[in-house]
């Protein structure tokens, strides 16, 4: 009896009352307040004021193919039939009508749908940031994509998209 009275006079002079114990959100965290932190006002994001060319417009298609040329250079022999496929990108590389961006869906092509998802996500760009010009290629199966994208005040980054089976060319555009 007395080892009994012993342990409950133990026992009851360590209880602590559950407005003494610190709270705790279900991730442990404390929910206790300890200083107001006042953030600053967000800063409006950079916007540019680029107009986009004309998918057909004649300097564009110009930088386009000389940009293919210096791309050719680097390429190395590859097998026949993607060279096949790029001697006739290149030949019917003259006509391009546009693409709303809105509209573009993964199924259209999944190397541009990635790339503006990728931009979309990582750089915070809207659709008004991008124009998609696709090729006007009876010829070929694949369609070749040239994807605008405003890259400063006056410079627009362009790619040639499906050119080449894995990499894209690109290359800055100035007016």
């Amino acid at each position: 009896m007395k080892y009994l009275l012993g342990f409950l006079l133990a026992v009851c002079s360590r209880i602590v009352y559950a407005e003494d114990l610190p709270k705790y959100d279900i991730y442990g965290n404390t929910t206790e307040v300890i200083k107001i932190i006042e953030s600053e006002e967000p800063q409006p994001e950079q916007t540019f004021k680029v107009e986009f060319p004309a998918c057909n417009d004649t300097q564009l298609l110009a930088k386009t193919k000389e940009a293919i040329a210096e791309y050719e250079k680097e390429m190395t022999k590859e097998n026949i039939i993607e060279l096949r496929h790029r001697l006739l990108a290149q030949k019917n590389l003259s006509s391009f009508f546009e693409q709303k961006t809105e509209k573009f869906s993964y199924k259209d092509n999944r190397m541009v749908a990635n790339i503006l998802i990728t931009e979309k996500f990582n750089g915070k760009y809207q659709n008004d940031d991008f124009r998609i010009c696709v090729s006007e290629n009876p010829v070929l199966k694949r369609r070749v994509y040239l994807l605008l994208q405003k890259y400063s005040d006056t410079d627009i980054l362009v790619r040639l998209i499906n050119y080449h089976l894995t990499d894209s060319v690109k290359f800055i555009y100035k007016k």
